[in-house]
């Protein structure tokens, strides 16, 4: 009778998601609810359900979402413009000189004074740092030690920690022996016309965060390259790498994991459909949303 019911309710599910689909399919091109909708993956579908628990630990300042930032998740979430933001619209101009748009993504784009960005990425960074250790995860935050030694020793006078390392990965995933197997990046996105198009409607699930996901190996690579032309006097039109880019291939491609509107992704660029009732994978690596809704 489970196995009836749990297939029954699948059917079911799976009818709605198909008829959702077909609907956002006769929206016009550039309307934001279709891009919501192709930009979801199987974690953003609990976001409702998801009751805030005002962990404090780490600095954090806690988990509890406020009314107001509740109303603009939903707004993202769904597509559909904040109503915070409205009376505000072409009346006042971003840090870009750009008017502020409906979406607020004129505003979201701008570079941060000072040291907004990395702020903000370390706050996540962090977060998925506990979550990997709630996970019992064998890994490293914040990887130094890996490039230094492959750096020319006459050529670090005066430079500060930091640039000695030459290259410092997010994450680590450690071996058996407590030694770095794999190497992990951080990325965000905002919702730019870089990675969300508006003139594309249909396409791979979360196809944004994913195609930025699968650019942080080549990023990677090329500022190996550019360590090595600049600390040990590489040839830059020799076709052989220099010894930093030498060491990070050894640890195979560095894995992108991405944060982006209501999606995040790895570098894992498959669109190869998963059997019946499992997750489906987009070009970013993102399962498929649940069928039904979220729960309230």
């Amino acid at each position: 009778m489970d196995k009836f019911q749990r297939t029954l309710t699948r059917e079911r599910e799976d009818a709605v998601f198909k008829l959702l689909g077909v609907t956002v399919s006769n929206l016009l091109l550039g309307d934001r609810r279709a891009s919501a909708f192709n930009q979801v993956d199987r974690g953003s579908t609990a976001i409702v359900g998801s009751f805030p628990t005002g962990y404090t630990a780490h600095g954090g300042g806690g988990n509890v979402v406020s009314n107001t930032h509740f109303a603009l998740s939903m707004a993202a979430f769904y597509g559909l413009p904040p109503a915070l933001l409205q009376s505000f619209v072409g009346k006042h101009k971003c840090a870009n000189g750009q008017l502020l748009d409906e979406f607020g993504d004129n505003l979201i784009l701008t570079n941060m004074a000072g040291d907004g960005w990395r702020k903000r990425h370390d706050v996540f960074k962090w977060g998925l740092s506990r979550w990997m250790s709630w996970a019992k995860m064998e890994y490293t935050c914040e990887v130094y030690g890996l490039f230094a030694a492959y750096i020319n020793q006459g050529a670090d006078t005066g430079m500060s920690a930091r640039k000695r390392q030459s290259i410092v990965p997010d994450f680590a995933i450690l071996s058996a022996a407590g030694r770095p197997r794999l190497l992990g990046e951080l990325k965000f996105i905002g919702h730019s016309k870089t990675f969300f198009p508006s003139d594309k409607k249909e396409g791979d699930r979360c196809s944004g965060v994913g195609k930025r996901a699968g650019m942080v190996n080549s990023d990677y690579l090329r500022n190996a390259r550019r360590a090595d032309i600049e600390f040990n006097g590489h040839d830059r039109y020799n076709p052989l790498d220099g010894p930093i880019a030498r060491r990070l291939k050894e640890y195979g491609r560095v894995k992108g994991l991405r944060r982006g509107p209501r999606c995040l992704a790895t570098c894992t660029r498959s669109s190869t459909a998963s059997p019946r009732g499992q997750p489906r994978r987009g070009a970013g690596g993102c399962s498929r949303p649940t069928s039904s809704p979220p729960r309230a």
